[in-house]
């Protein structure tokens, strides 16, 4: 496979493989996988192409102040923003950061059965990237119903996951989230962000864009 996205990086092939995989299927190890291995292979080398959306964002262009608004207008509708960092990463901060992840993922297109509760906290909780700082959770008094997870990699930050639960769909939670979210990423030094989507998932590449993500599909050496 001689052409690859700027999303590897310097990660080469490994980390597109392992983030396609999951959001395929949710397995990325042998002892993850569904019984099908062979279309599983099948499906992750055939969408290292140009099949998904790949999308890049530069840090010092983004619209601070404008999507800021965004935040302020959660904090009037009583939706409170903070991180699992901030919340404290707790064995039980986690159970309920999988059931949120776990529900928000249903819609995803083409993405099997979800991770068993070890094997989400082997990839998320245990990942070379993971950093508490990283996961934004939106509250409505107790009830978590939104979260935006972003990995440290190196050269960039990876947005893994953003969801709202469907009832509180339509409120620009999703888009409040990851402006929040940009707290870390200047934290964190990156100056760049990316990620990619399923070309069927028209909503969450829309937002993107509207936030100033673009189109992106640099060759590497891999």
């Amino acid at each position: 496979m001689g052409r690859v996205s700027a999303l590897s990086g310097r990660h080469g092939t490994d980390f597109l493989r392992r983030s396609l995989g999951d959001l395929l299927l949710g397995w990325t190890s042998g002892s993850m996988r569904s019984p099908a291995d062979a279309r599983w292979e099948n499906m992750v080398e055939a969408n290292m192409t140009n099949q998904w959306v790949k999308l890049e964002l530069d840090v010092a262009a983004f619209d601070t102040p404008h999507f800021e608004t965004y935040v302020a207008r959660c904090r009037e509708d009583g939706i409170r923003l903070t991180t699992l960092a901030a919340l404290g990463d707790t064995p039980e901060h986690r159970r309920a950061l999988y059931a949120l992840n776990k529900e928000c993922s249903a819609d995803i297109p083409e993405r099997g059965e979800f991770y068993t509760y070890e094997e989400y906290a082997e990839r998320r909780f245990g990942a070379a990237g993971y950093d508490p700082r990283g996961i934004v959770i939106a509250l409505d008094g107790d009830e978590w119903i939104g979260m935006a997870a972003t990995s440290l990699q190196e050269g960039f930050l990876f947005n893994e996951m953003t969801g709202v639960r469907a009832g509180h769909r339509g409120r620009g939670i999703s888009i409040a989230m990851k402006t929040f979210g940009m707290a870390f990423v200047r934290e964190s030094g990156a100056s760049t962000v990316r990620t990619f989507h399923h070309p069927a998932n028209a909503n969450a590449i829309a937002m993107n864009r509207r936030m100033g993500y673009v189109e992106t599909d640099t060759e590497t050496d891999g």
